[in-house]
This record gives C-alpha cells, sequence and structure tokens, in this order.
C-alpha cells in the first residue's frame, strides 16, 4: 500500500487509541495559550489605555486654554494666555472675598484619595475648574474644604463658590 494511503488509513485509528495519553496535553496546550492571551491582551490594553489618556491628556488641556482664552473659565494664577494681537497677558487668580470663612483645619479636611476627582493633588487648578461642573453638591463641598485646608488656591475656591451659588 503506498505510504500516503496508510496514513490517512492509520492515523485516525492511532489518534483513537491514544486519546486517552494525548488529549490531557492538549487539553494542558490550550490552558497555558488561553492564560498567555489573556496577560497579553490585559498589557495590550494597559499600554493603550495610556497612550489614550496621554493623548486625551493634551486635548483636555488645549480644549482648557480655549475656553479660558475664549473668557469661559477663569485662568489659573500661574498662567498666561495670549490675547487678540498677539500679546502675552498674565493670568490673574480669582479673588475670594474677605467673607469667605476661616480657612479649614487639615484635621476637618478630608482626604485627597476621598475627593471625587482621581490624582487632584497632581492636577493644575487650571485642570481642576473645568472638572467641577459634573461634581455633586457634596463632593464639590469636599473639593472647597480639601483645597482650604491644603493649598488655597483662590482660581479653584472661587469656581466653587460660583457652582455652590
Amino acid at each position: 500500500m503506498n505510504r500516503r494511503l496508510e496514513d490517512l488509513l492509520y492515523a485516525p485509528i492511532g489518534l483513537i487509541a491514544g486519546a486517552s495519553r494525548f488529549i490531557p496535553e492538549l487539553a494542558e496546550h490550550g490552558r497555558i495559550q488561553v492564560a498567555n492571551a489573556r496577560v497579553m491582551g490585559q498589557m495590550a490594553t494597559r499600554l493603550g489605555s495610556d497612550k489614550i489618556a496621554g493623548q486625551l491628556g493634551g486635548a483636555v488641556d488645549r480644549a482648557n486654554a480655549l475656553l479660558i482664552r475664549a473668557g469661559l473659565f477663569p485662568p489659573a494664577a500661574d498662567e498666561t494666555t495670549d490675547d487678540a494681537a498677539g500679546g502675552v497677558v498674565e493670568a490673574h487668580a480669582d479673588t475670594v472675598g474677605s467673607d469667605e470663612p476661616d480657612p479649614i483645619a487639615r484635621s476637618d479636611a478630608p482626604a485627597a484619595d476621598e475627593l471625587a476627582i482621581v490624582d487632584y493633588d497632581s492636577l493644575a487648578a487650571s485642570q481642576v475648574v473645568p472638572r467641577l461642573m459634573a461634581l455633586k453638591p457634596d463632593e464639590l463641598e469636599a473639593v472647597r474644604r480639601y483645597e482650604f485646608a491644603n493649598r488655597a488656591r483662590k482660581t479653584i475656591l472661587g469656581r466653587v463658590a460660583q457652582l455652590q451659588n
């Protein structure tokens, strides 16, 4: 009989006869492949989300700059914007009125990780201000108390006061 014909005839018989020995090995190989694929997928997702966050962060910063330039958001105390004539105009901070309560003691303020804004301490005032509009009243109050007790940035405190009224 021809060798190829014998292979076609006897291979299925050999597979059936040896299945009890090969199937556990094949199943284990499949488990390993699935675990590897899962790890690779998680890694790709993490890397992709970091890249997207970086790209969105830049877009958010540019949008905030445009909103500040248009006068829709107050500029941070340490930022500058270009005026229509092309010159640079120093930004000024919002002033918190003298009728504001005394600054809150650090012990009475919430912790940074309790705030509704993720990574609050790492954000500039210009990044915090646009996020304030999405907060609930109790979350806004927590930001106000935390900001008063810590950095006391007038831009943020002024915007919180506007939103609370």
